[in-house]
């Protein structure tokens, strides 16, 4: 479970004009945000760029130019430029939905690469920083204030419009989930933020629960379950998201049906040329 200095949620009264980026595991969303003081009031106009299967096994560079690029054109198409510039630049949150420590809400290192990603010159340095550098190459008029989980903003997403909100799910390529904690509850805060605070201070918690039994001690793993595993860019990591989550649940079910062909179960007589390439399903 990760830290995320996100220290409450949204009252819906909040306004401005705000830029969010969300690079998750199959596309890379780039939306422009307005919000009035009345929530019904709001606006979100999106682009949405599908992130090529190449990119995935690239290189930082590869990476970070791809985003930017795009992020540029975003901005140019909806003509942001004319507005914003180096001295009033537009404040931008990023999605960055994979495992990363924070010392502080707008900093972010990679832990590891999840979704089926292996991407080098990431894990272990500062996300942020990252796309940070890759912007000023391109002089954009962007300043990123906050790297938050997908499931984070989820969350704050769903308070936003219902204030009864305690949980932000994400059941996609992958998942996962965040809940708001109590400060006092949580022993990787050191010292204790909240040592001259209420006991009431919370902080949103990303879970990261997709790792949950990477000892293959609970859950009831299959034959199709360790191939899967086995054949991943990261063996031995993410054992539930592999198990449940969309980037999987496809393979799985060809595994299933490979199995049932061989034995002669299934699909007697037929080509199945395509059936025995991997992940040629879709979920």
């Amino acid at each position: 479970m990760n830290i995320t200095w996100v220290r409450s949620l949204p009252t819906g009264k909040e306004t401005g004009t705000y830029l969010a980026l969300d690079l998750g595991g199959t596309n890379l969303r780039v939306c422009v945000i307005h919000l009035k003081s009345n929530k019904s009031q709001h606006s979100i106009t999106q682009s949405e760029y599908h992130i090529p299967a190449d990119l995935k096994k690239g290189t930082a560079d590869q990476l970070w130019t791809y985003i930017a690029d795009n992020l540029s054109k975003f901005l140019e198409e909806k003509n942001l430029l004319k507005e914003y510039n180096a001295e009033n630049p537009i404040p931008l949150g990023f999605t960055f939905s994979y495992p990363a420590t924070q010392d502080k809400i707008d900093h972010g290192i990679l832990q590891r690469w999840t979704k089926g990603f292996d991407i080098s010159g990431v894990e272990g340095q500062d996300a942020a920083q990252q796309l940070r550098d890759a912007m000023a190459a391109r002089n954009l008029p962007v300043q990123l204030v906050a790297l938050v989980n997908d499931t984070v903003g989820a969350m704050i997403a769903s308070a936003y419009y219902d204030p009864s909100t305690i949980i932000g799910g994400i059941f996609g390529t992958g998942c996962n989930a965040a809940y708001m904690e109590d400060c006092s509850s949580i022993p990787k805060l050191h010292p204790p933020s909240n040592s001259n605070k209420e006991e009431s201070e919370q902080m949103a918690i990303n879970c990261e629960y997709g790792a949950f039994d990477n000892r293959r001690q609970v859950l009831p793993i299959t034959e199709f379950d360790q191939e899967i595993d086995a054949q991943s860019p990261k063996p031995g990591e993410q054992t539930f998201e592999k198990m449940s989550a969309g980037l999987y649940l496809g393979e799985i079910f060809r595994l299933v049906l490979v199995k049932l062909a061989d034995r002669g179960l299934l699909f007697q007589d037929q080509d199945l040329g395509k059936l025995k390439q991997s992940y040629i399903i879709d979920t």
